[in-house]
């Protein structure tokens, strides 16, 4: 799960799905009714291809993940840090 699907989050969150893992990600605003309504678009040099992946701005409807990995840029850290406790269980790294 990436908690951030901008430039970097999204990159890697459309690579993972498009490699077959269960992706989510935790966005907000335009970007998340884009990836509700779209897909997570991956358009690099070589290729360009949709990924399906849940999307949310509320990470307590996602529940503890296998792994989360944090995208957002540093101004949005302190909201990352009050929201990212319902994603980790005992194990998640």
């Amino acid at each position: 799960m990436f908690y951030g699907a901008g430039a970097i989050g999204g990159h890697l969150a459309a690579r993972f799905a498009g490699g077959g893992a269960d992706v989510s990600v935790v966005v907000r605003g335009a970007n998340l009714a884009g990836i509700r309504a779209r897909g997570l678009t991956m358009q690099a040099p070589d290729e360009t291809f949709i990924a399906q992946v849940t999307a949310t701005d509320d990470p307590r409807t996602l529940g503890p993940q296998d792994a989360v990995v944090v995208t957002a840029k540093a101004p949005a850290l302190a909201s990352v840090a009050a929201g990212i406790g319902p994603l980790l269980g005992p194990d998640t790294p």
